[in-house]
């Protein structure tokens, strides 16, 4: 029970290769303890958890030797037989789904079918086995299974057949009076034979936005499941793409990062989403990427975040795009422009959603070479960086465009680099802290400078820490000069500047420590709330007078 404890705070947590280790290691564990009253039942339990943590890191083989581990424990455990069924169907949608994943290649339609087949069968006898207030709500769950069916041989060309198993559906609907997420399913596939493009579009929309029922196992399988929808959607409105074979897109060239901006983006991303947030709290990263082009090659030398802590999605509103002009100015200044975005998609994997294609045809419209870098820590290991450099197909096509992934380079990377990742923070943090106690007085430049990021990160990043209590503490910061001040060393520096003068300039203050008159007030302000000075602060006369 340890391990499975373990790998369940581990999965929280989101640190999905450590909780994998422990599910694993807990069904072995049962699978020689003699003193539990159904091991076989916990051993599935363990295998499902380890199955859908693989898939979170998109190792979809063990995930799916996994699930069938799991299916064939669960069949040896003593579960009731409503609840054995729930189990059994759970793990073949999940099965099927990651048969549906194109990352080894094209997608096992074929089998993905049967196992949601066999998910509809056994969710058909719970049904049968259950209470009939529950009924309705677990035939809905079938009808779901019966729509990724017909959707697949859409896909396969078989319209013949999906016509026929909406049939069936329609009955099992109509007999339960089924509604809600199930019905708007159904209706998306008939809309698609039937050609009611506006319909099935604003059935997708509806889809998209409860997306969480289409799975009941996590994001990275919603994602699968909506890619689904998706492709059948483009696959039958011919004006918008007739086939749904990927082109093979071959360009020229290549992108070049310098090592600092990906430092900049790693700083950026990891502060929102880390191993030590926990998963609910994860929030994704968006920014611009400066350089220029240079013959057929993208180069990039530096990245400036945008926007941070949007919990979903980040779309470019109003106030984003008056943050990028102001940056683009600078960069102009330079010989550089924006030539792109990064945004992070933390613990959801690589590739561009729709919200994320509508952006990138904002810059991929004003200039072919604009891509967009797509960045998952989860997805960082000793062979990979964790993340991919995308660029529309064919823009002019709209939201409906696909995507390919665009070569690119670091320049001046070592191998050992990952290594240091997970520590990023950590040493950013222990270095700047350090760095205000031997010198006193920094800037927000300074501090950029003496660490090798850009100055727009360190802004970004120093700031949300100091509004957090248990981050860069005895610091104070005035954001208006951006400087950084050691409180010990600030408290003695006013206390020698009152010792000196009768009457304390708030200016000579300012001009002291680098910081705002108002600032200097404040400073004031809080010493003699603290009994550490005597006197009175003179706003008329804009000084500080010692008793």
């Amino acid at each position: 029970m340890e391990y499975q404890e373990q790998g369940r705070a581990y999965e929280i947590s989101g640190n999905f290769r450590e909780a994998v280790k422990n599910y694993l290691k807990a069904a072995l564990e049962l699978d020689k303890t003699l003193d539990i009253e159904d091991p076989k039942t916990e051993i599935g339990d363990s295998l499902f958890r380890a199955a859908a943590c693989f898939v979170e890191i998109q190792e979809y083989a063990k995930a799916i030797k996994c699930y069938q581990n799991a299916i064939n424990s669960y069949s040896k455990g003593q579960l009731e037989l409503k609840e054995k069924y729930e189990k059994i169907a759970n793990c073949c949608a999940d099965l099927a789904t990651c048969l549906l994943n194109p990352k080894e290649g094209v997608p096992d339609y074929l089998n993905s079918i049967r196992f949601f087949q066999k998910a509809r069968e056994f969710t058909i006898k719970r049904a049968e086995a259950e209470d009939s207030v529950l009924q309705k709500y677990i035939y809905e769950r079938a009808t779901i299974y019966d729509s990724f069916i017909a959707i697949i041989d859409l896909l396969l060309e078989l319209p013949e057949s999906a016509e026929e198993i909406m049939s069936k559906t329609d009955e099992l609907i109509k007999l339960n009076k089924i509604s809600g997420f199930g019905l708007t399913i159904f209706n998306f596939i008939n809309n698609i034979l039937k050609t009611n493009i506006e319909e099935a579009r604003k059935n997708l929309q509806i889809i998209e936005a409860e997306s969480n029922n289409l799975s009941l196992s996590g994001p990275s399988f919603q994602a699968i499941l909506i890619s689904l929808f998706h492709n059948v959607l483009l696959k039958y409105v011919p004006e918008e793409r007739l086939h749904l074979t990927k082109v093979t897109i071959e360009e020229k060239g290549i992108v070049y990062l310098s090592l600092k901006t990906f430092r900049n983006i790693l700083l950026h991303t990891l502060f929102y989403a880390n191993f030590d947030i926990k998963r609910s709290e994860w929030k994704e990263t968006y920014g611009l990427l400066i350089g220029k082009i240079k013959e057929d090659d993208l180069i990039i030398v530096d990245s400036v975040p945008i926007t941070s802590g949007e919990k979903f999605e980040v779309a470019f509103e109003e106030k984003h795009y008056l943050k990028a002009a102001e940056f683009d100015s600078i960069a102009i200044e330079k010989g550089y422009f924006t030539v792109g975005w990064y945004h992070s998609h933390p613990g959801l994997g690589l590739f561009l959603s729709p919200t994320d294609i509508l952006n990138q045809l904002g810059y991929q419209n004003l200039n072919p070479k604009a891509i967009a870098l797509v960045f998952d820590f989860t997805k960082i290991s000793e062979e990979f960086l964790g993340f991919e450099i995308f660029r529309l197909d064919d823009p002019t096509l709209g939201t409906v465009s696909d995507f390919h992934k665009v070569s690119w380079k670091i320049k001046g990377i070592k191998k050992s680099f990952q290594k240091g990742i997970p520590s990023i923070l950590d040493n950013f943090q222990s270095k700047v802290e350090k760095m205000i106690k031997k010198s006193p007085i920094l800037t927000i430049e300074q501090i950029a400078h003496h660490l090798h990021y850009s100055q727009f990160v360190v802004k970004e990043i120093l700031i949300e820490m100091f509004e957090k209590k248990d981050k860069l503490k005895g610091i104070f910061f005035d954001i208006d000069t951006g400087t950084f001040l050691h409180e010990e060393s600030t408290y003695r520096a006013i206390l020698n500047l009152i010792k000196r003068y009768k009457n304390v300039q708030f200016s000579l203050i300012s001009k002291t420590l680098n910081v705002t008159e108002k600032f200097a007030v404040k400073l004031l302000d809080d010493m003699l709330n603290k009994g550490m000075i005597q006197g009175k602060i003179r706003l008329s006369s804009s000084d500080f007078l010692k008793d």
